[in-house]
């Protein structure tokens, strides 16, 4: 079986089909979202299709950048909005395994060979999504593995087995923020920017170095996805901003994606918009809420209360001894040494 690998030389419109075509695809494998990432990365974006025949079978977004005297290819890169992004494959529905496994192979292969060839890099990384369930070819060709995991909220059940799924201290909560009158409504590009402002003062309330993405920045990937699937939710309290969170929609799954800090009243805000999220998902026929991250106790410990499934994921790394060398110098000797 020969899979070919192939630059997505075609217009945004046909890759953004080809992604809707994948059940592993998700928001950010959209050509206007991976420009955005590029952006926010001052990286150089490359995306690869495998065909076999002229039958696609896998699509492969990833992202270039010299640092020092480092070449990095990444998918996604580090530091930014975006944490999870690598190959998506298509057309394998139907395939018996031992043919879908070895279709999966050769495009990973064609696709570790192309960008060598290319590139050569010191490092190659890749945070895979929750639906692309099999590290395998890249373990076989060298890549370590590391394990992460997300939080899927099951969204086909009905909403009062939703709910009461939930811990009680959930339940309580979404009762209290309506008693205490707050309300939920879905804004735009300002509100958007609230949201994120809103988190970087959290962060730096608590004396932590803000690492996340401009209000600005949000922005320009709030406007980059398309159809509205971009919907900030904003808690009000007598007409006043509480908290916010920002969901992406897009096929049968919404994405927790930006939010959930700490409100800015003494009232359950976030378990008031994960209910409305969940009710307008599940109004408009969506199966399932990721909760985007469970691999952090302290982060996942609250998502946990809504009851989800754990999902695993993986981190995929290879690297030269040269830049291992590098990062440990960084991580453990120039703190020592005041640098």
């Amino acid at each position: 079986m020969t899979v070919t690998i192939r630059r997505h030389a075609s217009t945004d419109d046909e890759w953004d089909y080809l992604v809707g075509q994948s059940p592993m695809a998700t928001p950010f494998h959209q050509s206007g979202v991976l420009r955005v990432i590029a952006s926010e990365a001052d990286a150089s974006l490359h995306r690869l299709v495998g065909y076999k025949g002229e039958e696609p079978v896998g699509l492969f977004p990833f992202f270039e950048k010299r640092k020092g005297p480092f070449e990095l290819v990444k998918s996604p890169p580090e530091g930014i909005s975006i944490l999870h992004l690598g190959p998506i494959l298509s057309n394998y529905g139907k395939l018996k395994t031992r043919k879908r496994e070895r279709r999966h192979r050769r495009f990973v292969e064609g696709c570790i060979e192309w960008v060598d060839d290319r590139f050569d890099p010191d490092r190659f990384q890749i945070h895979t999504t929750d639906r692309y369930d099999d590290f395998r070819p890249w373990v076989w060709n060298g890549f370590d593995v590391e394990m992460d995991a997300t939080y899927i909220v099951d969204l086909e059940r009905d909403l009062d087995e939703i709910k009461k799924s939930f811990s009680r201290s959930v339940r309580r909560a979404i009762g209290q923020a309506r008693d205490a009158g707050c309300e939920v409504r879905v804004g735009g590009d300002s509100e958007a920017a609230r949201i994120a402002e809103h988190i970087r003062a959290r962060f730096e309330q608590s004396d932590i170095t803000y690492f996340d993405t401009s209000p600005e920045q949000v922005v320009d990937y709030y406007e980059a996805f398309p159809d509205e699937q971009a919907r900030p939710y904003v808690c009000l309290r007598d007409g006043e901003y509480v908290g916010g969170k920002i969901a992406i929609q897009f096929g049968d799954t919404t994405w927790w994606w930006k939010g959930g800090a700490r409100p800015l009243e003494d009232v359950p805000a976030n378990e008031l918009l994960d209910w409305q999220i969940i009710r307008d998902a599940k109004e408009a026929g969506v199966s399932r809420y990721n909760l985007h991250g469970a691999i952090d106790p302290r982060s996942g410990q609250p998502k946990s209360k809504l009851s989800p499934e754990l999902v695993p994921m993986y981190k995929l790394t290879r690297e030269r001894p040269s830049i291992e060398l590098a990062t440990w110098f960084q991580r453990r000797i120039r703190p020592r040494l005041g640098l």
